[in-house]
């Protein structure tokens, strides 16, 4: 009678163990499921409202405390500059030791030297970090800031910087912006060349992009999405009205301070607009924003370095630490393959550092 009991009593502790594992089990499946109808119920509301732009909020003075390099040794103010080279970056280029960042300045520097065109340096530092930050803080931090949808990364930065000079230097006809880890790799071609009929399908559009390959996108219409590391603007008022909507585009606080940053943000709006319906207002170039970045000799107009993507098809980017040691080693390469002693000296000059 005992045993039977105690049977009794194991079996009933049993079920009730098990009865409690099921139990947690549908709280978490009801979880999620909560939560993924939660992020379907604000992806479709957002789109239903088609991420309202705000137009009340203009880049007036966008960039406050930005620190402005490099303006007179490579003779902006040139009348006859057509051209506008623009940088941006939370890190100075005076940074000890030297990065990358600084050492692909001085070559696209060089390049505005050579074809007479501008050259513009913005730096604005990120409140949350010190002098030397690294290359993984150097795109977390929150150097800008929108009126309405709060603090975004170093990369959105870019936006303002292109926005002052759109309208501190409205002489100039084309505003080539180049992110840090890009440079003029084949140092004799002009910029006109993006514009050959034969690459371009349009007589001169208001932005010009390079494809994205290997990390190619497409709109829902089938035309290929641009990379925003490497841009090609006409200064005029169809380009400040885009670059504003772009600005001021909601993308919630997802890519605010996350990758793919404000090259989301102008996707989706290509996408919501039909901007890629319109060949006048953007152009996609068949040529890629990445192409073969381990090769330094061969004859490519730009390079935008990036980790080799067998590295991040293995998940050996290591957080990053892969693509900045290898953009560092490269830019070194790039450094003295492109410029000569007399250059280096040159440019050490146009970088007056303390």
């Amino acid at each position: 009678m005992t045993r039977n009991l105690e049977t009794t009593v194991m079996d009933r502790n049993m079920k009730l163990i098990k009865y409690n594992k099921v139990q947690r089990v549908k709280a978490l499946v009801l979880f999620l499921v909560i939560m993924n109808i939660f992020a379907f119920i604000s992806f479709a509301v957002s789109h239903l409202l088609e991420y309202q732009i705000v137009s009340s909020h203009v880049m007036d003075d966008p960039i406050i405390d930005m620190d402005l390099y490099c303006s007179d040794p490579v003779n902006v103010t040139a009348p006859a500059s057509r051209v506008m080279i623009v940088m941006f970056d939370s890190r100075s280029p005076c940074q000890r030791p030297i990065e990358y960042h600084q050492l692909s300045a001085k070559i696209n520097a060089h390049y505005a030297r050579r074809h007479g065109y501008g050259f513009l340096y913005f730096s604005t530092p990120c409140p949350e970090s010190t002098n030397n930050i690294t290359d993984v803080e150097s795109k977390t931090c929150t150097p800008c800031s929108h009126p309405l949808h709060g603090p975004r990364a170093s990369p959105w930065c870019k936006l303002p910087a292109i926005n002052y000079t759109m309208h501190a230097y409205k002489t100039v006809e084309y505003i080539v912006y180049v992110d840090s880890d890009s440079v003029f790799h084949s140092q004799s071609i002009p910029v006109d060349w993006v514009y050959d009929p034969f690459l371009n399908q349009f007589d001169k559009p208001v932005l010009t992009l390079f494809n994205n390959h290997p990390w190619t996108k497409y709109t829902s219409r089938g035309n290929e999405m641009g990379c925003s590391g490497i841009m090609f603007w006409r200064n005029n008022e169809r380009a400040r009205i885009l670059l504003q909507e772009w600005w001021d585009f909601d993308v919630m606080f997802l890519w605010n301070k996350h990758h793919p940053y404000e090259q989301q943000a102008l996707h989706e709006l290509i996408e919501i607009r039909k901007y890629d319906m319109d060949p006048s207002l953007i152009q996609v170039l068949d040529i890629s924003a990445f192409p073969s970045t381990e090769d330094t000799k061969s004859p490519q107009f730009m390079l935008h370095m990036n980790p080799p993507q067998w590295k991040r098809v293995l998940g050996l980017d290591f957080g990053n630490l892969l693509g900045y040691r290898s953009r560092l080693w490269r830019m070194w390469r790039l450094w003295l393959h492109i410029l000569t002693s007399q250059d280096m000296i040159q440019m050490h000059n146009t970088f007056k550092c303390n």
